[in-house]
């Protein structure tokens, strides 16, 4: 939930300040249907500089995202543990039965 938030601020915060100070173009048009996503942003505002933009901002969600992806990993590795020793002690029991 953190990074979700986190990371919708942070985008939305520099999209807005990079428009502001003309380093890309506004989106003025809309667009319907599906396209890719450098494709899409690039069609809404014609402007090649949004897809450099883009790809630098997927570099910076993704170092905010990425503790919390190892947080979340390690917190699955213990729980596999746990019940790898489990099972391991319950094969022991049965095996002395």
């Amino acid at each position: 939930m953190i990074p979700f938030i986190v990371g919708t601020l942070l985008s939305n915060a520099l999209y807005t300040i990079c428009c502001m100070t003309g380093l890309i173009t506004p989106i003025y048009l809309q667009v319907a249907g599906t396209f890719p996503i450098f494709i899409n942003s690039f069609i809404k505002c014609l402007d090649f500089r949004i897809i450099i933009f883009e790809i630098v901002l997927i570099a910076i969600l993704a170092v905010v995202w990425y503790p919390f992806f190892k947080i979340y990993d390690s917190q699955l590795g213990t729980k596999e543990k746990m019940k790898e020793e489990e099972i391991d002690s319950n094969n022991i029991e049965e095996s002395i039965a």
